[in-house]
């Protein structure tokens, strides 16, 4: 019965009386059990680099792309893993621990073993301001909602006046009224305005997504 390495189980020659060729045979499998015992070395060199790798690859991502992060996916090809789509979904505490330590329950919560991711559709997204004025709101956190809103602001217009005046015989009432006329006001030399069921800036349509 041939005899194999210990590794790699490499054929190695059988060695019967202690002649020149089998003193050859017996040198060659020394060099093959060498042989044997370096490839397994080299072997589990590189697994332990390819879980090395594993294991830098899993640290840069969580450090470049923590879990919370949100980022825009302007594409209609579904959503890479890792991410999930800001729709108010409910997930679990367990499941998605890394983003539960992240956002907790900033964003509601069904129960006491889940929580919700934002809810971003259809919505713009605002910079909390933290202290600098811009936003008449200053007692906003972060993910919180603010409804829409137009800003106070007034329009000059002439009331109608009741009065009479002498037009040389008589006596005779005359009034006078701009206070606007029907259909969409606009300004010569600014076009005609657009209007719509809401107040809104251009935009373009995207799907914010969270980091799991």
């Amino acid at each position: 019965m041939p005899t194999l390495t210990a590794n790699y189980s490499i054929n190695k020659p059988l060695v019967n009386n202690p002649t020149d060729e089998d003193l050859w045979g017996v040198q060659l499998n020394d060099n093959m059990d060498t042989i044997d015992e370096e490839l397994k070395a080299v072997s589990d060199k590189a697994d332990t680099n390819e879980a090395d790798l594993a294991a830098l690859e899993a640290t840069v991502t969580a450090n470049l792309v923590p879990p919370g992060m949100v980022q825009i996916w302007p594409c209609s090809s579904a959503i890479p893993t890792g991410w999930l789509e800001c729709d108010g979904s409910s997930l679990d505490r367990t499941t998605y621990a890394a983003l539960f330590a992240a956002i907790g329950t900033t964003y509601g919560a069904a129960d006491g073993s889940t929580f919700k991711i934002p809810d971003f559709r259809g919505g713009f997204l605002r910079g909390l301001d933290g202290g600098r004025g811009l936003d008449p709101d200053s007692s906003r956190a972060v993910g919180s909602y603010q409804e829409d809103a137009f800003q106070g602001h007034e329009h000059n217009y002439k009331e109608w006046v009741d009065q009479s005046c002498y037009d040389g015989g008589s006596l005779s009432p005359v009034g006078y009224n701009t206070t606007g006329t029907s259909g969409i006001v606009e300004k010569s030399g600014y076009g005609e305005p657009r209007y719509a069921a809401e107040t809104r800036p251009k935009n373009y349509t995207i799907k914010w997504v969270i980091k799991t």
